[in-house]
Formats: structure tokens, sequence, C-alpha cells
């Protein structure tokens, strides 16, 4: 008798042998926050023949048993997880849990015939502008074209490190349009790309992006560790694409604008957007006050604001006069 299926849409707490047959949409390695060299954990998201997806992770103590075992992009046979809340600081999937392989968890590979397995669920442009600004943590796949570029910038990242960025504007076959950010070495990567003009549209791929919010106005951008991106990849969907733009012949050069560069982000665009509360020195010190009766000392307070402020969290506070 062939062993009982389950689907990821019904996985919850209330056991553990869970049967799964899932394709690997994403495999990352987190690294470890004491030793960035170092993995702590490997990170998968399952999707099954339903298309409905699941994160799953295997923490150190399994990662000699899985590391070579899991490959992204290929199908296998999963059971025994422990089932716990996806409430992390970034969600790859909407699902209410994520799975933990254990010692009992057992894994083998299956054919990749063995169901219809695609690995991006693309996003439509227009849901982004619909429901970007309340996507929270929640992280998607999209695709389109580069039609607009901006200029290379600077960036210092909250750790100290010096990086850069570059901002693209993407369309979609619809004509919706949305600007994308990308960080690091993307940056020379894309850049090597747009340099090229063989005359062919100029595709990305991006899988698990954030939504951000800029003055009202909802864009994308890669998430450190978790995201992936395909400059004009070999893949049936970009295939499929390019043959569904339209025919005119414009050379890729022509196609992509030079944009103009958005202004850094000023404390008074956020105060004119309202996207942060103003209060009076009078509100702050009661704020203090209620602070220090929960906490302790006044320094302890002062500590815990430093770091709300870092992790942009909590209250932001710009001081006016009384």
């Amino acid at each position: 008798m062939a062993a009982r299926k389950d689907f990821v849409g019904d996985i919850n707490p209330t056991k553990l042998a869970w049967s799964l047959v899932v394709g690997v949409a994403r495999l990352y390695e987190f690294p470890s926050q004491w030793n960035k060299n170092e993995v702590f954990s490997l990170e998968l998201v399952l999707q099954d023949e339903k298309g409905d997806r699941i994160h799953a992770t295997v923490c150190k103590p399994g990662l000699e048993l899985f590391k070579n075992r899991i490959k992204e992009h290929c199908v296998y046979s999963m059971q025994n997880f422990i089932v716990k809340l996806n409430n992390g600081k970034v969600r790859t999937t909407p699902h209410k849990y994520k799975l933990n392989f254990y010692t009992k968890t057992v894994v083998a590979a299956l054919p990749i015939e063995t169901f219809a397995f695609n690995p991006f669920k693309f996003r439509p442009f227009h849901e982004l502008d619909e429901n970007g600004p309340t996507d929270g943590n929640l992280l998607f796949d999209y695709i389109g074209e580069v039609v607009g570029k901006e200029e290379v910038r600077g960036l210092i990242t909250r750790t100290g490190d010096e990086t850069k960025l570059i901002t693209l504007q993407l369309e979609d076959l619809e004509k919706y349009k949305i600007k994308c950010t990308l960080l690091g070495e993307l940056v020379d990567e894309v850049l090597s790309h747009l340099e090229q003009d063989d005359g062919e549209p100029f595709l990305i791929v991006v899988q698990l992006f954030k939504s951000n919010m800029y003055l009202n106005s909802v864009n994308i951008q890669s998430t450190y560790y978790v995201f992936t991106c395909y400059f004009n990849p070999n893949l049936p969907e970009v295939i499929d694409y390019k043959k569904r733009l339209a025919t005119d012949f414009i050379s890729c050069s022509q196609r992509i604008s030079q944009l103009k560069t958005q202004p850094q982000y000023l404390v008074t665009d956020e105060i004119n957007a309202s996207i942060v509360p103003v209060r009076t020195i009078e509100e702050v010190l009661n704020m203090t006050e209620r602070l220090v009766k929960m906490i302790g000392p006044i320094y302890r307070v002062r500590h815990v604001l430093r770091r709300l402020c870092r992790a942009k969290i909590g209250i932001g506070v710009i001081i006016i006069g009384v």
C-alpha cells in the first residue's frame, strides 16, 4: 500500500508524522550572528503539487546529514517534522506554520517528473500597488523587463559596512511599472548586463523580495541571504515572456531610460508624509517617565530607545518645541 501523502495546506501542530511530496523552491544558508563564515541553519521553501508553500529549517545538529542531500529546484519525499508558528523577521510564505527538521525527519529524492513543479510564483505588479503597504514581512517573486535605471549610489548599512545600490524600473506585460532596488554585488552584475546591447529586452526574475514603502510609494528590494535574482535567465517563463512582448524592434539601450535619482531619505519627508508620529518635549518626558517605571533607571531607557531606533521599530520620535 502506498504511503499516505499530506498536503502543505493541511499542516498544523497536532502531529509530527507529516508525509509530504514537495519541490524545493528556494534553499539558502543562514550565517551565525557571531561568525558570518559559519552556517547556522539551512533554510528551505517547500512547494507541493497544489502550489502551496511552507518554510522549513534544518538547524545546526542536522546540517551534516541534510546539507548535501537536498538541492534547490529538486523534488523530494519528506516525512516527520516539528511544526512551529511562522513568525520570523521575514516570512517566505504566508503559511501560518513552518517546519523544523529533527532526528526522525526522513528525506528521499524523487524524479523531477513526480509533479509539475514550478519554483516561481510570480506576483502581478498591480497587486504590489494595491496590497504592498500591508505586506509586512512577507516576501514575493516578480518578473519584469528593465525599462529604467537610476545612478548607482553608495550606502552605509546599519552595521557600518559600505555597499552600493541601484534602483531599476521594471515593467510587466500589462504595462504596470514598479521600482526594484538591488544591493551589494548585484549592482556590478546588473551593470554588466546593462552595458550589453544585444537587441533583446532585459528581463529580471527576482525571488523572495520584500516590499518597501517610501513617501507613500511602494517598491521592492532584495533581502540579505533570503532572495535570489536572475538576469535574462534561460527559463521557460522568460522565453514565454519575451514572445508575448511587443514585436516592434527596439534596441536595449533605447528601451532603458535614465531616471532621476531619488533624493536621500530625509526626516522632513517622514514628517510631511506622516510616516512617524511627532511628539512635543512634554509628551516625550511623559513617555520617558512611563518607561522608567517599566524598565528602570534612565540610562537603561536611553539604551532601549537607541536599540529601537537602530532597528526602526517601536516609536519613532521627532522632538519639536512645546
